[in-house]
């Protein structure tokens, strides 16, 4: 089962990637077009762009999603009480030990674990602004006061 599901997300990930270099193509051909008087350079100019853009985003899409996503790398002086949950995590996940990364946002979901080429990051979310104070105190939003489900 595992394994068909990652054959299929191999399928989706290069239906993806070929439907994002011919939709560049196609932007090529109309700046070539317009540019050039024809197509085909276009073509072939957006074509090596797409490709080595796809290449470079595969490379490392650990470091493109964090810092899509604005996240700030953590070190075990940072916040140590976060870093220690996370390394008996991962003991008694028996993984390596994941780099941590906060990522400044108000919801109240609050972590993600993705495993991407063998590598392994996991985020933090702060939650909503004065929640774990409100909370310690009694007086704080219980998780029905959240559209979301709690992890």
């Amino acid at each position: 089962m595992l394994y068909q599901q990652i054959a299929q997300n191999k399928r989706k990930t290069a239906g993806v990637l070929g439907v994002f270099v011919l939709i560049f193509a196609l932007v090529g051909a109309g700046l070539g077009q317009l540019m050039w008087g024809k197509p085909l350079p276009g073509v072939l100019t957006a074509g090596v762009i797409a490709l080595i853009y796809s290449f470079l985003v595969f490379q490392d899409p650990v470091n493109v999603v964090m810092s899509m996503n604005h996240a700030q790398h953590l070190n075990k002086e940072d916040n140590p009480q976060l870093f220690h949950i996370v390394e008996d995590m991962a003991l008694v996940a028996n993984i390596p030990m994941p780099e941590v990364y906060l990522i400044p946002d108000k919801s109240p979901q609050r972590f993600r674990d993705r495993p991407v080429a063998g590598q392994v990051s996991h985020c933090c979310y702060p939650g909503p602004a004065g929640h774990d104070e409100q909370r310690r105190a009694g007086r704080g939003p219980g998780p029905r006061d959240f559209p979301y489900p709690q992890l």
